[in-house]
């Protein structure tokens, strides 16, 4: 698919501009348009953080506009947010990401493993047509102290490990 993108824009996330819904219906309508009008897919990319608000501003968008949830690729760092959220990708035929970047402290925390968040998904009757994964370009991984500050960036090749736990994963499937 070819496509006419813009992106990525941050919601639910302390890094985000705090976009309204109004904000990202015009964002929206603007990739949507040029999409129609290029006879490609207009598509928003969205990093979804962990915060409350998860993906209000995309359902706000959808409810109160004629956009579609599809207009709309989630990036997802953080597995357990869209994990929440899978009966509504089913429902609207949205799109998601998985970031495949982590670090042993975010499994740590409660992360899920993107192998586990596939299976889940999956499981659930999410298409695997509505679920793709990126390194994110592996570019960098903010770190922050325990009082929330940043403390620098990681860069940290992930791509080999999700992949030895995909496989990992699927052979246990395969012989249970």
């Amino acid at each position: 698919m070819t496509t006419i993108d813009v992106g990525e824009i941050a919601i639910a996330d302390h890094r985000s501009s705090q976009s309204t819904w109004q904000e990202m219906a015009k964002i929206a309508a603007a990739a949507r348009i040029g999409g129609l009008l290029s006879g490609k897919a207009g598509i928003v990319n969205v990093h979804v953080g962990d915060s409350q608000s998860k993906l209000k501003v995309l359902e706000e968008v959808v409810e109160y506009t004629d956009i579609p949830f599809a207009n709309f690729i989630q990036l997802i760092p953080i597995v357990i947010v869209i994990c929440l959220k899978r009966d509504s990708l089913r429902e609207t035929r949205g799109y998601v990401d998985f970031t495949t970047s982590t670090i042993p402290t975010f499994l740590e925390q409660g992360e899920i493993k993107r192998s586990k968040g596939l299976k889940e998904m999956l499981a659930t009757g999410v298409s695997i047509e509505q679920i793709t994964f990126t390194s994110d370009g592996q570019a960098s991984l903010p770190s922050f102290n325990e009082r929330g500050e940043f403390a620098g960036l990681q860069s940290r090749a992930c791509f080999i490990p999700l992949r030895r736990s995909v496989c990992r994963d699927s052979r246990r499937t395969n012989s249970d």
